[in-house]
């Protein structure tokens, strides 16, 4: 075997394995496609949460107040219970209702009649609103509530109403308008910490 055959094959081995760094520096500098489906993923979250803050209605009538009507105050903002009630008696089939645990929402209610828990009837469900981006409020049920706690009794029924059905049982004009700032802040908010728990 000539010495020029044996060197010419040294050579093409050496620039075979220079080259391989350069191929390997590509690999690493592509990105997974399961990292890619993530952040596709995450975007489309932050944008979903995004399209969920309200729009100022100018045009806003306050839901009226007539005598004998149950309130659930919350500082400024003011839900007309009864109101609610009615609303959910008309549109039963399209409200959620669903099961929910009683140790998530059986607190120590400071306004209960303790005289009147053994009365209620735990059968009849309670009413939950969205107060912020998938967090819920009791606003109607607290005794039927804490007697379903007292009782030992894991789940109980709810209708849950979304923001954009109970807003429009605010009683007044200012609350309503505080209560859009407040909401968008909040989906603001949650977008953020979306955004920051994925990175």
């Amino acid at each position: 075997m000539s010495t020029a055959f044996i060197f010419s094959i040294i050579n093409h081995m050496n620039i075979k394995e220079k080259a391989q760094p350069w191929h390997t520096a590509d690999r690493k500098k592509s990105v997974p496609a399961d990292a890619r489906v993530g952040k596709q993923r995450l975007f489309q979250r932050e944008e979903c949460c995004l399209e969920r803050r309200l729009k100022k209605d100018n045009e806003f009538n306050p839901c009226p107040i007539d005598t004998g009507d149950e309130l659930f105050p919350n500082g400024i903002f003011v839900f007309n219970i009864t109101k609610i009630v009615e609303y959910i008696q008309k549109n039963h089939e399209t409200t959620a209702l669903e099961e929910v645990a009683v140790s998530d929402f059986c607190k120590d209610f400071s306004s209960i009649n303790e005289s009147h828990v053994d009365s209620v009837d735990i059968s009849k469900p309670v009413i939950l609103a969205e107060i912020s981006p998938g967090r819920y409020h009791l606003v109607d049920g607290s005794h039927r509530m804490e007697k379903a706690g007292k009782m030992g009794i894991y789940s109980i029924r709810a209708y849950k109403l979304d923001v954009e059905h109970h807003i429009q049982f605010l009683t007044s004009k200012k609350a309503y308008m505080a209560y859009v700032d407040y909401w968008n802040d909040k989906v603001k908010q949650k977008a953020k910490w979306e955004r920051f728990y994925k990175k």
